[in-house]
Formats: C-alpha cells, structure tokens, sequence
C-alpha cells in the first residue's frame, strides 16, 4: 500500500466504504471465518472511522482558533516591554532596576544580553569540536510569560514607576499577564485534545490488525482463498487502493 497524507485519510474510509459493498454484494458467497472480518463488523469499524474523521475536523477547527487567538493577545507584547522600558528609564528609576528589566527585555525579545565572541582567524581549532552554544531562541509562549511577569515584577518595585498611561500601569499589565496564560493554557489544550483526536482517526484507520488498512489486507488474503487469484470476484476487491500512514522520522 502507499503511504498517505492528510487527504488520504478520508479516500482511505471512502474506500473502505466501497469495499464493504462489494462484499456484501457476494452475499452468502463471502463467508470468512474471522469475525471482525464479516461485513457487519466492517460496517461498525467503517461507522467508527467516520465519526472520528468528524471529530477531528471539529477539534482541528477548534485548534486553530485557539492558537490565533493566543498569536494576537502574544503578538503586541515585545513592543509593550519595549514601552515598559522606556517609561521605567524616564522615570529616574534606580539604575540596578533598570538594568535588571533590560536583561529581562533582552531575553523577552530574544536578543543576547552579551553578543557572542568573534572567531579568532588565528585559532586553528576544528570547527566540528568546537563546543556549540544555545540558541538564543528562548520566545516560546512559556517562555514570553515567564519573561513578562518578572519584568513587571521589576517594575512593580521601583515607587517612581507611576505611568499615566493607562495600558503601562502595573494593574494592566497584571491583567494582560492573565490574559496571556488563559489564552496559551487554551491552546495548549487544544493541541492536546487535536493530538487525542489524531490518535483516535489512526486507531481506526491503521491500528495493528483491527484498522481499515490492515483489516482489508486481510480480506484480500481471504478473497484468494475464497475466489482464486485469477477470478473477477477477487479482483474486484483488489481494485481499491488504501495508502499506509507516513511515519515522521
């Protein structure tokens, strides 16, 4: 069989809809000894199968609303801890505090806190064995939370920090922190329950001899017995294509 990909899914249960036609079309003919095997049984995995394809277009839906939502409540924050900076600075803020909220910027906007040191063209060190330094990609949503509420933790301790806008003062950025962990705990959900959903669609479709793939296969090995290999009966069966899932390496 093939391998498959998101649109093979459903020609998969397509199909396999098909194919239970056919036996049962062979009436007291197709008489195979396995149960799960019987068009009866093929009927319920084929209904299983469908529900979960179902199923998962929903949550797939749901998924993406949840992780646009949280890319807009995220997207404007670099440029708030940015703004949060600037009011810190001309405040007159004690200095300590202000480098202290500048390395935490640094690390909410991805940067380094100290650049990395330049090559020596004279050091004749392989540079497979040099050791490798860690990304400074540290903005993941956990992250950025992290981040933003040690910033205005920093904040908070400075009594000169007295904005008077109103989207810079502690209580509001307080509520975007908030903000921001209802919206990237709802996405994570989402992505867990979207996980859960893919597992349940791929239980029926390629589970270890119960899936439509393998409960097919298996058809055909009874049609041979049953029809002969040379026989319209059993070529009829051997007609429909059905495409393995693609394993990620």
């Amino acid at each position: 069989m093939a391998k498959t990909n998101e649109t093979g899914h459903g020609k998969n249960v397509a199909n396999f809809e098909k194919f239970i036609s056919v036996c049962e079309k062979y009436g007291e003919e197709y008489k195979p000894a396995r149960p799960d095997l019987k068009v009866p049984a093929m009927k319920v995995l084929l209904t299983n199968a469908q529900l979960a394809m179902k199923e998962l277009k929903q949550v797939k839906r749901d998924s993406g609303n949840a992780t646009n939502n949280r890319e807009l409540v995220f997207e404007p924050l670099t440029g708030l801890a940015t703004r949060i900076i600037g009011s810190l600075e001309s405040c007159g803020a004690n200095a300590l505090t202000i480098e202290d909220a500048r390395s935490i910027n640094n690390k909410l906007q991805g940067r380094r806190a100290t650049p990395l040191p330049k090559n020596d063209p004279k050091d004749e060190t392989d540079p497979e064995t040099e050791p490798q330094t860690r990304s400074t990609s540290q903005r993941s949503f956990d992250n950025q939370i992290e981040y933003f509420g040690e910033l205005i933790t920093a904040v908070r301790s400075e009594p000169r920090y007295q904005p008077n806008e109103l989207e810079l003062q502690v209580e509001s950025l307080e509520s975007i922190l908030e903000e921001l962990k209802i919206r990237n705990k709802l996405a994570s959900d989402a992505e867990e329950s979207l996980s859960l959903a893919r597992l349940k669609r791929d239980q029926f479709l390629y589970g270890d001899g119960s899936g439509i793939c393998d409960i097919v296969m298996a058809v055909k090995a009874y049609g041979v017995s049953a029809f002969r290999p040379n026989s319209k009966k059993y070529k009829n069966l051997t007609k429909f294509r059905f495409s393995r899932k693609r394993e990620k390496k």
